[in-house]
């Protein structure tokens, strides 16, 4: 699961999450295209699977030294996220709307 990855429902091609995930980090960013700017969205633990499979999901707690003056950043103390058929996902709320995001490996 190390590696980069890409949000793939993102509502415009020019607005997305990209993460890149570690050997016991993940870390998230938004990127707007339009604008050529990126911003920290989560910094947090990652955790790999024991075993090989096709289905994992593990709970993220925040790096607060790395997001806590970050404006765009999750306040959350954890974020739980989940692998399941090439596809990582999470919940993000923002302006009081929450959505799952959806990202594959790049």
């Amino acid at each position: 699961m190390t590696g980069p990855w890409q949000q793939t429902n993102s509502n415009s091609p020019d607005s997305y999450q990209r993460a890149v995930i570690t050997e016991n980090t993940i870390s998230i960013d938004w990127v707007s295209d339009a604008e050529a700017m990126t911003a920290v969205y989560w910094v947090g633990t990652y955790v790999p699977p024991s075993e090989p499979g096709d289905a994992y999901t593990w709970d993220s707690q925040n790096d607060t030294t790395q997001t806590e003056n970050a404006l765009m950043a999750s306040s959350d103390a954890t974020k739980t996220f989940t692998y399941q058929d090439g596809v990582l996902s999470y919940e993000l709320t923002a302006v009081g709307v929450t959505m799952t995001v959806q990202m594959q490996k790049q």
